[in-house]
């Protein structure tokens, strides 16, 4: 069985009036659909927001430049993005969002105050409405996997068990997956598991998170990952224009990752050619043209060997995939 994470909450790729990324909005209504969430916590100075930047300017149309952290969840929780607001992870901060923001999100057969504010914690809609069937993906970036940063995600996440099997976390460095797997070895982990030359190439602008496929295989031997998170940043092999032939995201990486008993999840294309805020200067052929993007995603989708796909495009996505 294949089932589809929606990027940030995403539907369809650009089209006029969707819930904005990374939005509560989004995220319920991707969950109500039975798709899972791919999500980016980032800490603010007195809790976790959950929007994929880790500073103000998109948020402010360029007015504020401030970083997250160093402001406090009020000021970002509640912000209008698209035709959503932002949500938090958990309830630490929710107290000081005013009601007025409550009654916005509030429709006209529920007026309650603590009704809202379970609306903006996306673990809490995790727990309600998503699926251990079809986990959710929680996507921990490098740059926030210092070991304070570390004990604070779980002190968040074990208030909230019912999530924890309908998630995972990816990208997760080795040292804090051995962090992670020590305080809650419940949780299931993910390493983004990229072509050596992506690594080479990518590794720095995220932090070191990218593991080669031998090391991920280790990384199963060892007990430390469910899943692996397949990650083809462009098709490029060398330097010096070869390809890679096959593409990395091919049955081969798959069928191995299989066999180490991990659970494969596949970014997309899309997801590094049209997406905001590109790392590297990537860009994925395959991404090119609608057309050619949903032939590379129907020939995965329909391998038997992958189990989850991320992608912009769910709908689309969902209508390729085997009975």
């Amino acid at each position: 069985m294949v089932y589809v994470i929606t990027h940030r909450g995403l539907e369809p790729a650009g089209s006029d009036g969707a819930w904005g990324e990374s939005t509560v909005e989004a995220f319920e209504a991707q969950l109500r659909r039975g798709f899972g969430l791919e999500f980016d916590p980032n800490p603010c100075f007195d809790g976790w927001v959950v929007w994929h930047d880790g500073e103000m300017l998109r948020l402010t149309n360029g007015v504020d430049q401030r970083r997250l952290v160093d402001i406090p969840l009020r000021e970002v929780a509640g912000r209008q993005f698209g035709r959503g607001c932002v949500g938090t992870l958990d309830e630490v901060g929710l107290k000081y969002i005013i009601s007025d923001l409550c009654t916005d999100l509030m429709d006209n057969t529920d007026r309650s105050v603590t009704t809202c504010l379970k609306k903006m914690k996306v673990l809490s809609l995790i727990a309600e409405h998503g699926s251990a069937a079809a986990p959710s993906a929680m996507h921990l970036k490098g740059e926030r996997q210092s070991a304070v940063l570390i004990d604070l995600l779980v002190e968040v996440l074990r208030r909230h068990p019912v999530a924890i099997p309908k998630l995972f976390i990816f990208d997760v460095t080795q040292t804090s997956a051995v962090a992670l797997k020590a305080a809650m070895p419940e949780l299931a982990l993910a390493p983004s598991v990229s072509h050596a030359y992506d690594v080479q190439r990518y590794n720095a602008c995220v932090h070191r998170t990218l593991w080669t496929l031998e090391a991920a295989l280790q990384g199963a031997r060892d007990g430390l990952f469910a899943w692996a998170w397949v990650d083809e940043w462009d098709l490029a092999a060398d330097d010096a224009g070869a390809r890679k032939d096959p593409p990395f995201a091919s049955t081969c990486t798959f069928a191995a990752l299989r066999d180490a008993g991990l659970r494969v999840g596949l970014v997309t294309p899309e997801l590094h050619s049209s997406s905001p805020s590109l790392l590297g200067g990537e860009s994925h052929d395959d991404a090119s043209s609608k057309e050619r993007l949903f032939a590379r995603i129907r020939t995965i989708a329909q391998c038997g060997f992958v189990d989850a796909i991320c992608t912009d495009w769910p709908t689309e996505v969902q209508a390729m995939l085997p009975e």
